[in-house]
C-alpha cells in the first residue's frame, strides 16, 4: 500500500512530451536541465532528452520514470539520476553508456523532452535555448490510468 501511495503521489504532476528544436547549443540544454534534475531529484521531477524516434512510447516512459523513482526510494537503483535511471529501464541496457548511445539525444538536430515539470520546459523556452516544435502528449495521470497505460505497453511489447 506505501509504494500504491508513493505512486500517486508521483502521479500528480502533468507529464509533457514535446518535439523540440535547438536555438542553443546542445550543451547548454543539456546542463541546464542536468543542474534542475540534480536539484529536484528529491520531489522526483525530472527533464529526459531522448532520440525523437520515441515518439510513440508514451506509456513506457510513465513506466520507466515509475520505477526509477521506487528504485531511488527504495535505494536499488544503478545510476545517480531519474532521468539516467529511466534510460536504464527503457533501453534495456547494462551500463548507463549503452543505454545513453541507444535512446539519448544527439548532439545535432530535433530531440525528445519528457518530463513533469513543465514550467522548466516553459522557462527554457522563454530563454530562447529550445523551440517547441510539436506538442507530442501533454496531460495529467491518475493512479486509474495505470492499467490502460500498461496494456498499452503490453500490447506493444507482444507486438514486435
Amino acid at each position: 500500500m506505501e509504494d500504491v501511495d508513493f505512486i500517486n503521489s508521483l502521479l500528480k504532476h502533468s507529464f509533457a512530451f514535446r518535439l523540440y528544436k535547438r536555438k542553443s547549443s546542445f550543451e547548454i540544454i543539456f546542463d541546464q536541465a542536468d543542474r534542475f534534475n540534480k536539484q529536484n531529484a528529491k520531489k522526483y521531477e525530472f527533464v529526459l532528452l531522448l532520440k525523437p524516434y520515441l515518439s510513440d512510447d508514451y506509456p513506457e516512459l510513465v513506466f520507466a520514470y515509475i520505477n526509477a523513482c521506487l528504485s531511488f526510494k527504495n535505494k536499488t537503483n544503478r545510476s545517480s539520476s531519474i532521468p539516467l535511471e529511466m534510460l536504464i529501464y527503457l533501453s534495456g541496457a547494462k551500463s548507463i553508456t549503452e543505454a545513453i548511445s541507444k535512446l539519448g539525444a544527439d548532439k545535432k538536430g530535433e530531440f525528445l523532452i519528457f518530463s513533469n515539470s513543465l514550467d522548466t520546459l516553459d522557462t527554457m523556452e522563454r530563454e530562447g535555448l529550445i523551440e517547441c516544435r510539436e506538442e507530442l502528449k501533454n496531460r495529467n495521470i491518475n493512479a486509474e490510468d495505470l492499467p490502460a497505460l500498461s496494456n498499452i505497453a503490453k500490447n506493444k511489447l507482444e507486438a514486435t
